[in-house]
């Protein structure tokens, strides 16, 4: 059974407590005992007024959720009050270790609540949740439209809680500045390597190539070797 569920047999429950409780006061022995009875008041023309109209049970929630983006989830929330004619009541961010949360509440009417708070919980992953109600007296007309329930959602980002964090270990920092030498290292040696290939690399070939010229030339022909033998 669910709390929404539990709140409103134990507030039936009451009223019928209560009206048991007075309905059955003790009575003295030629009377007999009244079960239940609301006081009429009659006016000179004779008119009775009716019975009051049922009140309402007007619910409160707290949620707290756990979605992967809070400026977006602040977004949806706000879409899905208007979606059930309701509005944004407020919105606070902050910051909590570089960690955004938020807190924002909106109004809905009253008839609407049940499917606004099922949307809602869709949103994200729920953490916790607490619900309470409360009778609502008829007004008048327009009772049902000017009956505001709210809904007050705690947003925080999925995996922010399980980032893992070593205040007290250097290995980590020292590991961090290891890496980032190594990598300046590599990017020197290869710039190094490219200045090399690009700028000495045709000189060199040059070199090699007037070089294997010049042997050629001071190799001595066959017909010569012949002559002198």
């Amino acid at each position: 059974m669910s709390k929404r569920n539990r709140l409103v047999y134990a507030l039936v429950g009451l009223v019928v407590l209560l009206l048991a409780s007075a309905g059955c006061g003790g009575g003295d022995d030629s009377s007999p005992d009244l079960i239940g009875a609301y006081p009429a008041r009659v006016d000179q023309s004779g008119w009775v007024e009716s019975l009051p109209d049922a009140a309402q049970i007007v619910y409160h929630a707290t949620i707290d959720l756990q979605v992967r983006s809070v400026p977006n989830s602040v977004e949806d929330l706000k879409d899905l009050a208007h979606e059930h004619g309701g509005y944004l009541t407020s919105a606070q961010t902050w910051y909590d270790d570089h960690d955004e949360n938020a807190t924002v509440v909106i109004g809905v009417p009253a008839f609407n609540f049940d499917l606004l708070y099922d949307d809602v919980l869709r949103l994200g992953t729920l953490e916790s949740e607490s619900l309470r109600g409360e009778l609502e007296p008829y007004r008048g007309r327009d009772w049902d439209e000017s009956i505001m329930s709210t809904i007050t959602v705690h947003l925080s980002e999925k995996g922010a809680s399980m980032r893992l964090e070593w205040p007290n270990w250097h290995a980590a920092n020292t590991f961090e500045q290891a890496f980032g030498v190594a990598s300046a290292l590599f990017r020197f040696l290869l710039d190094a390597v490219i200045w090399i290939v690009v700028v000495v690399g045709p000189f060199v070939l040059l070199g090699w190539g007037a070089r294997k010229l010049w042997q050629r030339s001071r190799k001595p022909r066959p017909e010569t070797q012949e002559e002198e033998s």
